[in-house]
């Protein structure tokens, strides 16, 4: 906290340079962003950090994830889509039985389902989702910012660094409905391999797929992009 109020004081002066000098120096000085007294004290500077990294698109993975750690609720599709975020993916399952989608834990019910930039780690949600759970098979979905724009944000969970996470305030059966693509997690594993020259396991526990989450490199958002492209010719929506 200490850190944070010398970061939150530089902050207030309004000398965007310095601010993301010091975010450059040590991302975690965002971890303390909530010990600011009042909501809408801590709204007002998330709205104003998220603008500062507005303008030109993301050189860098660590540029992306200082990004998506300002996300919160003030904060729309259309803006990520101005910052280069053309693609959102969620991995996930359908039951082998019915075809029936799994809807989430009870938090994503109630706050948002999680989707990421990237779809290897998409793809490996997916595909440890699928291992947990025999019965169910795993799919990946790719909503697109236009389809998506009138849908609300919030912030993201203390993983978005590892998940380059965007939590979409939606049902999961809506995202489903509103995503223009839906593909197996078999022909996810084989784009993967095709875009990034990476070879996902078909199956996965969650210690391993935490793992790979921080081992494998993220995707550049033109790589995504050319992921979704890639992906259509496998729709099977």
């Amino acid at each position: 906290p200490a850190l944070f109020e010398e970061f939150y004081n530089t902050f207030k002066t309004g000398e965007h340079n310095k601010v993301l000098s010091l975010l450059n120096k040590d991302l975690s000085l965002l971890d303390d962003w909530k010990v600011l007294a009042t909501v809408a004290e801590r709204e007002a500077f998330l709205a104003e950090l998220s603008t500062m990294f507005e303008g030109a698109g993301f050189t860098t993975a660590s540029e992306l994830k200082k990004f998506l750690n300002t996300v919160n609720e003030t904060t729309t599709i259309v803006q990520l889509e101005k910052k280069g975020i053309k693609s959102f993916f969620r991995g996930t399952t359908r039951s082998k039985t019915d075809n029936s989608l799994f809807l989430g834990n009870q938090n994503a019910q109630e706050f948002g389902i999680s989707t990421s930039t990237d779809p290897i780690k998409a793809t490996i949600f997916s595909i440890e989702s699928a291992t947990s759970n025999g019965a169910y098979k795993g799919v990946l979905q790719i909503g697109l910012p236009k389809n998506l724009k009138d849908l609300g944000l919030s912030a993201p969970n203390y993983r978005v660094a590892k998940e380059l996470e965007v939590v979409i305030k939606t049902p999961a059966n809506n995202f489903a409905n509103l995503s223009k693509v839906e593909i197996s997690v078999e022909n996810a594993r084989k784009l993967v391999k095709e875009v990034y020259g990476v070879d996902l396991p078909p199956n996965l526990t969650r210690e391993y797929a935490d793992d790979l989450l921080v081992t494998i490199p993220e995707s550049t958002l033109d790589k995504a992009f050319e992921f979704y492209l890639k992906a259509k010719k496998y729709n099977i929506k």
